[in-house]
């Protein structure tokens, strides 16, 4: 091979080397912006379910002879819940990316974040009234 073919044939290994490259380090960074998502996710799930257990657990202990009235309406949580089982269910389902999945996904993991801590904080305040 002469000078000039061997510049052009390596020219053209380096541009699709540099591409893989940087899809490479694309999809490095997808996947741990999505691993951030995804804990952030699991974290927010984790402390809805420990205030849903606290809350069971007071709730039992009052028992219906207490005579105490709680305002909450479990509808909203119930549909978080199931979009959420849903959603998991979509990722644990398909391809082994889930990194991905989740990014592509992300504003509806975002809008499932905001709802999960709204309804924490819903649970939090039936706590308070149920301690006070």
């Amino acid at each position: 091979m002469d000078p000039i073919s061997l510049t052009a044939s390596a020219s053209a290994i380096l541009a699709i080397c540099l591409q893989a490259v940087h899809l490479i380090q694309k999809t490095i960074e997808t996947v741990k912006n999505s691993r951030k998502l995804l804990v952030k996710l699991l974290s927010q799930t984790e402390r809805l379910r420990l205030n849903l257990e606290q809350l069971r657990s007071l709730t039992k202990q009052l028992g219906s002879r207490s005579g105490v009235s709680l305002t909450y309406n479990d509808s909203a949580p119930r549909q978080t819940i199931q979009e959420l089982h849903q959603l998991v269910m979509a990722m644990a389902s398909g391809p082994s990316y889930l990194g991905l999945q989740a990014l592509l996904n992300k504003s509806k993991v975002d809008d499932l974040l905001d709802r999960l801590r709204v309804h924490e904080q819903e649970i939090v305040l039936v706590l308070l009234s149920i301690a006070t």
